[in-house]
């Protein structure tokens, strides 16, 4: 939020909200019935009444400058700042030493974004009064958002000197332009002063919550916000960072708390309620999104992002064929247009309809012909169809359209690597290679094949050791190596990189499976049978499963005549 923001809550409302005062008035006496008149419908709330009779006020006395103020004010409260300006100017002309009336002239001003108007005027009152901290406040705030940040600094600091009732103020946005600058530390303290000040300055007490996540102290922080919310328990943007701030460090009890309180607090605002909706699905809660997703569809039927999550959350929930009505409904030039035609072919495709799958999936081709998720959801429809020259078709199309993304290339790899054409996908991967000689999936899997196949394994090591230099925590990187050593029988090797990779990827049963192989290369049968039987305990694929079994059997052959085993 920028800082002007900050000058026109806390210090312009007062003035730009407030009825006028009843003052003693010099002018004539229908002047000043008329003047009361004003007063009165004001305080009822009927504006433009009360606009009407300041007028006739001003009609009988124009040079009183408190009817001028209340046209001034008045004008404000009705949104008219041009209006505003003219009577605040006119006013000036019977009392050019208003200081009043040129603040509220400068928040004028740069509500209508004439900052250098507003600095010369507010320059002017400090020039009248050198000691007027309001005027030092907005005068700071503006050399703040305008990057001069010493300048914004010294009258800003010259602000909380003064130490009178608005010192805090100063601190608080002393703060904020600090965190604007990443100055934490420098942030933390002067929001801290703004609270020895104004202990119940609640703005300050955000910030500096805000300020200790940004410096990574999360406990401070969940704390902060807890003490914001103790303070003030409908304040739906506290609660919102602490329930983000909940997820991410592992709290998701708390959280939930958290979501629920915000469903009652923020029932009625639909942006809360669907970032609500967003978490539950990410926390695989669909039916919990649900609810929330059904109940903004009602109030906006139109909305596709509204519409788009409502479609996912019902496919969770198992809801499928009003799943596919929902997608239906989401027109394809909308923003995520393409993302509900790929989610709504798979339901087809699911089904057992392909050629609809298939024919909005190619109609959305002809439309976006460079989003490359479209070719890699067509591909898979095919594939999934067991139509794999057709997916092949798609991918090569795509590659043609968009010669130079490596996603389409490498989707075109892996499924020549399912068809068994290990050499046309060597040859692809290899042009992901002559886009990005650094593309670690593409390393990976010409050294890992090569090494599979027992070719060229000194072009595969070099492949795989630039592999691992780039992402040295990458399970997968470290087991493929490993296994490279395996093959030139290098067992020592390839024991360090998969038992590494086993660490990184504790849940993967290929890796286990392989550092079962090493272990039996190394005559360690009792460790190669513990690897093996967690492998094939952990196996999905039956290919996998029956190789698995296989070497589990042949370790125990291997071992039987071992008394100790």
């Amino acid at each position: 939020m920028s800082l002007r923001l900050f000058v026109l809550i806390p210090l312009i409302v007062a003035l730009f909200i407030a009825p006028a005062m009843a003052l003693p008035l010099e002018s004539k006496s229908g002047s000043y019935a008329a003047y009361m008149m004003g007063l009165k419908k004001e305080l009822d709330g009927n504006l433009l009444e009360a606009r009407t009779w300041y007028k006739k006020a001003y009609e009988l006395d124009p040079g009183s400058v408190d009817v001028l103020k209340a046209l001034a004010k008045i004008s404000i409260r009705l949104g008219k700042l041009d209006e505003a300006q003219e009577w605040i100017q006119r006013a000036l002309e019977h009392d050019p030493d208003d200081l009043d009336l040129m603040l509220l002239l400068s928040k004028i001003l740069i509500h209508k974004d004439k900052t250098d108007e507003a600095t010369e005027v507010l320059e002017q009152v400090i020039a009248k009064d050198p000691k007027n901290q309001q005027a030092l406040l907005v005068l700071g705030t503006l050399y703040a958002e305008r990057h001069q940040w010493d300048k914004a600094k010294a009258i800003l600091e010259k602000a909380a000197r003064l130490d009178r009732q608005k010192a805090f103020m100063a601190y608080y946005f002393l703060g904020k332009m600090a965190k604007d600058r990443e100055r934490y530390k420098e942030a933390e303290r002067y929001f801290k002063k703004a609270l020895e000040k104004n202990t119940f300055f609640t703005p300050a007490l955000f910030e500096l919550a805000d300020v200790y996540e940004r410096q990574g102290k999360v406990k401070k922080a969940i704390e902060t916000y807890q003490s914001v919310i103790r303070r003030q328990h409908d304040n739906i943007k506290a609660r919102q960072r602490l329930l983000f701030l909940l997820l991410e460090n592992g709290k998701q009890k708390e959280a939930l708390k958290q979501i629920e309180i915000l469903k009652q607090i923020a029932s009625s605002d639909a942006n809360v309620q669907f970032r609500l909706a967003l978490v539950l699905l990410e926390l695989d809660r669909p039916h919990e999104a649900l609810d929330i997703l059904q109940a903004l569809r009602e109030r906006m039927k139109d909305n596709v992002q509204v519409n788009f999550y409502l479609g996912l959350a019902l496919e969770r929930c198992g809801k499928e064929m009003e799943a596919l009505s929902v997608y239906r409904s989401i027109p394809l030039d909308s923003e995520v247009g393409v993302d509900a035609a790929i989610r709504l072919a798979r339901l087809l495709q699911k089904q057992g309809n392909v050629s609809e799958g298939a024919d909005l999936l190619k109609k959305a081709i002809k439309k976006y012909p460079h989003r490359v998720d479209i070719y890699n959801a067509l591909a898979s429809l095919y594939e999934k169809a067991n139509m794999p020259d057709k997916a092949i078709e798609v991918l090569k199309k795509g590659i043609k359209d968009n010669p130079d993304s490596k996603p389409l290339l490498m989707s075109l790899v892996m499924l020549l690597d399912k068809l068994g054409k290990k050499d046309e996908a060597i040859f692809y991967a290899k042009k992901v290679l002559k886009i990005d000689p650094n593309y670690v999936p593409a390393l990976n899997y010409v050294g890992y094949t090569y090494a599979e196949l027992g070719q060229h394994l000194n072009e595969a090591e070099r492949l795989l050791k630039k592999a691992v230099s780039l992402v040295p925590k990458d399970g997968f990187v470290l087991d493929s190596l490993g296994w490279l050593y395996f093959k030139k029988k290098n067992y020592a090797k390839a024991l360090f990189y998969i038992q590494k990779a086993r660490k990184l990827v504790p849940d993967d049963p290929i890796i286990a499976e392989h550092l079962g192989d090493v272990y039996f290369a190394r005559q360690e049968f009792k460790k190669a049978l513990e690897q093996y039987s967690w492998g094939l305990k952990k196996a999905k694929d039956k290919a996998d499963k029956r190789r698995i079994k296989r070497k589990l059997q042949r370790v125990k052959e291997a071992a039987s005549d071992m008394p100790d085993f």
